[in-house]
């Protein structure tokens, strides 16, 4: 499995909140044998991925969690773009 998502403000670096999904997903997956192979984020033109970094994890840390899981506020401004559309009239 491949994961990926992008930050909309053109950073390219794992957040903390980025680096502890990534961990969960592989926890929920480890007992299924499916394994993370990487997590790319894409930001502004380029991205960055975990696994050109070393910083995948490999293992299982703890019994899987499936609770919901909650993220960080959206700030207004994105959320206001969120929906926006950009097809040409």
């Amino acid at each position: 499995m491949i994961l990926a998502h992008n930050h909309p403000r053109g950073s390219q670096n794992f957040s903390p909140e980025d680096k502890a999904l990534t961990q969960r997903i592989v926890d929920i997956f480890y007992p299924l044998e499916i394994k993370v192979m990487d997590h790319i984020i894409v930001g502004g033109s380029s991205y960055s991925s975990m696994a050109e970094r070393g910083n995948i994890p490999h293992q299982c840390k703890c019994t899987a969690n499936y609770e919901v899981i909650a993220l960080g506020a959206i700030p207004a401004k994105e959320k206001q773009n969120r929906f926006q559309d950009t097809r040409s009239l």
